[in-house]
């Protein structure tokens, strides 16, 4: 594709596309439940929030916008055939992330804030486009507009909140995050797609570093709106187990994109969806132990390759390929939602089952989007794949934190 196309592509999208409003007013003799597609924000019939929701949608939002940035970014500089489709998924994620900045602040802070954050998205791309072209002038100067947005972002919280949200703590966190999103595309160029991924995972984790920060800040501003600790340990878990899971869509969609499409860093991705299970399985292992962790972590590595069995099967054709795979995931969610029920009363299968049944059918529905060359309902499926497991983040989270109180 040519670049003065995707670069247009990319304008055009963030010009056209519409700001999500976020309204917070319920009833007054019912809860209200507002979702952006990253967090289900609780409005009880007082007003209130749990802080909870905002601190893990702030977490699921960024994290996935980093992870879509760099599908995005990638797919830019390599003009591949869904790079439209993945910069309309970012756009999205960017209406959601503004949602969040809506909830605090109101529906005019959540324009203002948009339109600066589309910018900086496309600043990015500037960057992009211009590292590929060999044009160090492009370069150099979306980095100068990047210094810009920092100074401009940092500006808006220090405004909305001077006291816990000063420009001398968010513009830090900022320049690191632009730091480690200009080095992934920098070694994208280099063709080292091993040390891309790595880098955008750390990049997700720095990110996940704003998420809090911006979490405790607004939370500390408005505790009569956000009630509770933002930062206890119940809300540790909930977080590191939403950020685990839907990192563990999104790299597995690349991945499973990678190896439909035969592209050449189809095994780089394939090892940082396999570092994240690693990170999946730890998190298992906190709570339950080193044998636990050990044996989870067989149960997760079968089921990815059972979802590389079918992608390797629907490539090829192979209906019989595909219906064992199918079958092969039955058995894991049966092993899966077993292994849980046995570990923790607070998770019976008939509540852990039929979500593993409903990610399946969603990740499934996602490859076969791919195969059919629909990459528009590809990464809409994907999107609502990451929502599908932050059901079942919170669910684990739920049901660990019920077992054992004293610790939660």
């Amino acid at each position: 594709m040519n670049h003065k196309k995707i670069v247009g592509i990319i304008v055009a999208v963030l010009i056209a596309g519409g700001v999500g409003i976020f309204a917070l007013n319920g009833s007054d003799d019912e809860k209200t439940t507002n979702n952006t597609s990253n967090v289900s924000v609780t409005q009880s019939e007082d007003g209130t929030i749990p802080a909870s929701d905002l601190r893990t949608g702030l977490n699921n939002a960024l994290r996935e916008h980093v992870n879509l940035g760099g599908v995005a970014l990638r797919n830019i500089y390599t003009e591949s055939p869904d790079a439209d489709a993945s910069v309309a998924a970012l756009d999205k994620n960017s209406e959601e992330v503004a949602a969040l900045v809506g909830v605090a602040y109101g529906d005019q802070a959540e324009e203002d804030f948009l339109t600066v954050w589309r910018q900086h998205i496309t600043f990015f791309a500037n960057y992009t486009v211009g590292a590929r072209d060999g044009d160090k002038a492009a370069m150099d100067q979306a980095l100068e507009d990047l210094a810009g947005y920092g100074e401009a972002a940092s500006t808006f919280f220090e405004t909305a909140n001077p006291d816990n949200l000063p420009k001398s703590a968010v513009k830090p966190l900022l320049v690191e995050h632009r730091d480690l999103v200009i080095a992934t595309v920098d070694l994208i160029g280099a063709g080292d797609f091993d040390a891309a991924y790595l880098k955008l995972a750390e990049a997700a984790d720095q990110v996940g570093t704003i998420a809090d920060a911006l979490a405790g800040g607004i939370a500390a501003q408005m505790p009569e709106k956000f009630t509770g600790d933002v930062n206890d340990g119940a809300v540790d878990l909930r977080v590191a187990l939403n950020n685990a899971l839907r990192e563990h869509v999104n790299v597995a969609g690349v991945a499973l994109r990678n190896v439909f499409t035969e592209s050449p860093d189809a095994d780089a991705a394939v090892a940082a969806l396999d570092k994240n299970s690693i990170e999946v399985a730890g998190l298992v292992g906190s709570v339950y132990g080193d044998e636990a962790e050990e044996s989870f972590l067989d149960l997760w590595r079968q089921h990815i390759n059972f979802f590389a069995n079918y992608t390797t099967a629907a490539k090829a054709g192979d209906q019989a390929g595909m219906d064992q795979a199918l079958e092969d995931l039955a058995g894991y969610g049966e092993a899966a939602s077993n292994f849980f029920e046995s570990a923790n009363p607070n998770l019976p299968k008939s509540a852990v089952k039929p979500l593993l049944v409903e990610h399946r059918d969603v990740v499934i529905e996602t490859i076969n989007f791919i195969g059919a060359g629909d990459f528009d309902a590809a990464y809409l499926k994907l999107g609502e794949a990451a929502d599908q497991v932050n059901k079942i983040a919170d669910a684990l989270a739920g049901g660990i934190e019920k077992q054992f109180p004293d610790k939660f």
